[in-house]
């Protein structure tokens, strides 16, 4: 059992996105992107710059098994992911992540307009998708030690891995926990109640 934990420093529901059935990681975190595989956990922590976590107190915000890897291009042609793609600018991050698109032998965007960021994003190579996730987002959960895995003190581009059985305990702690993987808070920047409208929602552990 391989899991991968990083700290997020934004919150936004864009990445991930756990939206419209899959929560899906399909920006951001390259690293993990490219070198994680089928089957592998992947967790993200509070962070200070995000929330004033302080160091070794940082609180769950989402887990997810990875349960697909796909392209840039199947992301995008797939009509599971329609709903994900975004129509403005200004509601990306609130529809979905869904923006990346091949086009004469070219990864495009429709929507970034900063090129270091189209460059950073598409050195993943691939978006990650699951069903079985748990996202808490501003609810974000406090651990206990005696089931906590391995945060990162700071950046961790590939995430950084727990030590098997611990992982696995973490991972049944959630699980037993929240026997039903979906939504239980929303991300720390959204305004308003869209959320609890998305099929994902189970319930809110916050107001």
């Amino acid at each position: 059992m391989i899991l991968r934990t990083y700290k997020m420093t934004n919150d936004t529901g864009f990445a991930p996105n756990p939206f419209h059935g899959y929560l899906t990681l399909a920006t951001c975190k390259p690293y993990i992107r490219l070198k994680a595989s089928i089957g592998e956990w992947v967790a993200g922590f509070t962070s200070k710059s995000l929330d004033g976590s302080e160091l070794g107190k940082e609180k769950l915000i989402y887990l997810m098994k990875i349960e697909e890897k796909l392209s840039f291009d199947d992301y995008f042609n797939d009509p599971r992911f329609k709903a994900k793609k975004p129509k403005n600018v200004e509601n990306r991050f609130k529809v979905g992540d869904n923006i990346y698109y091949c086009a004469k032998r070219r990864i495009c965007s429709p929507f970034h307009k900063q090129q270091e960021e189209i460059i950073e994003d598409i050195k993943g190579k691939f978006v990650l998708a699951s069903k079985t996730f748990w996202y808490f987002g501003k609810c974000a959960l406090e651990v206990p030690k005696g089931v906590r895995p391995n945060v990162p003190r700071g950046p961790a581009p590939y995430g950084i891995k727990t030590e098997a059985e611990m992982a696995k305990k973490f991972i049944e702690w959630v699980q037993n926990k929240f026997p039903r993987p979906g939504i239980y808070g929303p991300p720390h920047e959204f305004k308003d109640d869209s959320w609890k409208r998305d099929i994902n929602f189970v319930t809110a552990l916050c107001s």
